[in-house]
């Protein structure tokens, strides 16, 4: 060990002038009466002065020594073939001591506990040791709490299940998500039987729709929230591609609607003024609100092209699609008896 610091520097300079002394001995005296002296003269002074310096010196190694306290991760080291099925503690309790500069520059980030696990044929309850790893030579390690810790484990069985993209968020009233792929569509896990048998799918980490206006494809990683006994590629990338497509708004209108007779000869006229009560129709492209249909625009009329002489006739009723945004996919009455008659002129 090392000894640093300006009491060890005084420590040293006390042990050599005491070896410069009995030097000085040695080259005044020859060796039997220098051995004499040393062992008959002065003995209390030498005494008191061999001793306060090893008092000193085991007084300045007490000084620089001082205990700590850490918290330290517990990693579990095993064969890929068995899943861990208890609750490990998250932390272990590390009490060291060492020199107070070695304590201060040590590095606690790779301290850590250690239960390493070398056969995949152990299955069931089994007791472990943690064992420290990172602590340095010159730290002394005081204990570890807990010193053991009681351990399940479990084989794992395979199977082949299907992932499924998890969606946050809501699309705008003005879109819809009319369908999604994703690829792959499968992946192969593993985990303790109990587990596999209720598992029948995984999710995506989350995909956010709420701002989408269109179709759109993502990239994803699996959800991080796994049960940490099920075995998977938690790396492996996966393809969703979402279709979006415009809300149709589908609404009924009661009301006076006006239809008009079109392509009638110029011989022949009818009287009456003709109206629907009831519109069926669509709104499309996020358009949203009510259509007038009472509006001086004709949208509705009855074609009198097939109409040669006067009489009755059961005319369908026909409109307009072409406008934009405006779906009508249905009207009440769908078909209306007109009465046509020749043209009086004056």
């Amino acid at each position: 060990m090392k000894l640093k610091g300006p009491r060890t520097n005084n420590l040293f300079k006390i042990v050599t002038a005491l070896f410069e002394n009995i030097i000085a001995d040695l080259e005044r005296w020859d060796r039997r009466k220098f051995v004499k002296e040393v062992f008959t003269q002065n003995l209390r002074t030498k005494s008191v002065a061999l001793i306060f310096t090893l008092f000193f010196f085991y007084y300045v190694n007490l000084q620089n020594i001082q205990q700590k306290t850490l918290f330290i991760p517990l990693k579990i080291k095993k064969p890929e073939e068995l899943a861990l099925v208890t609750e490990i503690p998250e932390s272990i309790t590390l009490s060291i001591s060492g020199r107070r500069d070695d304590l201060i520059n040590l590095d606690n980030n790779n301290i850590f506990a250690e239960i390493s696990i070398a056969t995949n044929e152990l299955e069931g309850e089994v007791t472990s040791f943690p064992i420290v790893k990172g602590i340095p030579d010159e730290i002394q390690i005081l204990g570890i709490s807990p010193d053991k810790v009681d351990l399940t484990f479990s084989s794992l069985h395979s199977k082949i299940i299907r992932v499924l993209p998890e969606f946050v968020g809501q699309l705008s009233r003005s879109f819809i998500l009319d369908q999604y792929t994703i690829v792959p569509k499968r992946l192969k896990v593993s985990a303790p039987l109990d587990i596999l048998e209720d598992l029948t799918s995984l999710k995506t980490e989350p995909i956010d729709i709420g701002d989408l206006k269109a179709s759109k494809e993502f990239e994803v990683e699996l959800n991080k929230n796994i049960h940490p006994n099920i075995v998977v590629d938690k790396s492996k990338k996966f393809t969703v591609s979402l279709f979006i497509k415009n809300r149709i708004e589908t609404r009924t209108v009661v009301g006076k609607f006006p239809v008009e007779i079109e392509f009638l000869p110029d011989t022949l006229v009818t009287n009456e003024d003709y109206f629907l009560n009831r519109v069926s129709y669509k709104l499309k492209n996020g358009v949203r609100g009510e259509f007038d249909f009472s509006s001086e625009e004709r949208f509705f009329y009855l074609d009198g092209s097939a109409i040669e002489e006067a009489g009755t006739y059961l005319l369908e009723v026909k409109f307009d699609n072409s406008i934009k945004d405006l779906e009508i996919t249905r009207v009440e009455p769908s078909s209306i008896n007109v009465v046509v008659e020749p043209e009086i002129v004056f």
